[in-house]
């Protein structure tokens, strides 16, 4: 099975898998995915150091705080880690969408089924509602369907909400 990776906020308590955006989870992939990206973004202090933008999950968010990157098999509570931080997966789609467009996160979900279906749950809940045109473009206008047709298949995934403020990200 091997190790699969986090990147962590110890500071804020916060956490996102390595292939949140697409990508593999284990070690090879790290700093390679739009994972690595949304890292990089977080990180990006927009001013002086350690002053980010007033937008929540925007570039900066995680400048000057204490970071990790975890694995599940080094941490000795994983369930533990995993319930005391936040998971900002969703945040982090939006924000590499917000930084860099649509063309490489749509490129990543026609590869990857769960991305896919988290964009079609952001889409669907309606909190992040311009992902909409770029999914129909990329992937027609019944991606909604095929998202359903996946949800009846793949039991195992579980959709994350955005958790910054609603309004400011999307």
């Amino acid at each position: 099975m091997g190790v699969y990776f986090h990147y962590a906020n110890l500071t804020k308590r916060e956490r996102f898998a390595v292939n949140s955006l697409g990508g593999g989870i284990k070690f090879s992939a790290l700093g390679r995915t739009l994972a690595a990206r949304a890292f990089h973004l977080l990180m990006v202090s927009m001013g002086e150091f350690g002053r980010t933008t007033s937008a929540p999950m925007g570039p900066g968010h995680w400048a000057a705080d204490s970071i990790a990157i975890v694995g599940d098999d080094l941490v000795p509570d994983w369930e533990g880690f995993k319930n005391d931080f936040t998971d900002i997966e969703a945040d982090v789609i939006v924000l590499v969408f917000n930084a860099d467009g649509f063309e490489e996160i749509g490129a990543a979900a026609a590869k990857d089924d769960a991305l896919f279906m988290q964009l079609c749950y952001l889409v669907s809940t309606r909190q992040a509602m311009r992902l909409e045109p770029h999914m129909r473009e990329r992937f027609g206008t019944n991606f909604l369907q095929r998202y359903k047709d996946l949800c009846r298949d793949r039991t195992w995934f579980v959709p994350k909400d955005l958790v910054a403020q609603q309004g400011t990200t999307c």
